[in-house]
């Protein structure tokens, strides 16, 4: 990377992570793997799931999805 003189901020994991609680934390750890499960769906669409309460007994909630996407960023492919 090359530096022009302008600062690009950098968000990590950890710096992410810090903005929430281990319980929302570990919540949000289990959103990438439920959206993997089924089948990569778009975010959007997920959050329809979840909200529509179209998975049964589904451990998370809108939030959980947002705050993964915040931490880890979005999953790729799931746009």
């Amino acid at each position: 990377m090359k530096n022009d003189g302008e600062s690009v901020p950098v968000h990590t994991v950890d710096i992410n992570k810090s903005k929430s609680s281990r319980r929302l934390y570990s919540k949000a750890v289990n959103e990438p793997k439920l959206q993997d499960i089924i089948d990569q769906t778009s975010t959007p669409d997920f959050i329809k799931y979840v909200g529509g309460n179209m998975i049964h007994n589904c451990p998370i909630n809108r939030e959980d999805i947002l705050r993964a996407e915040d931490i880890f960023a979005p999953t790729v492919g799931c746009t």
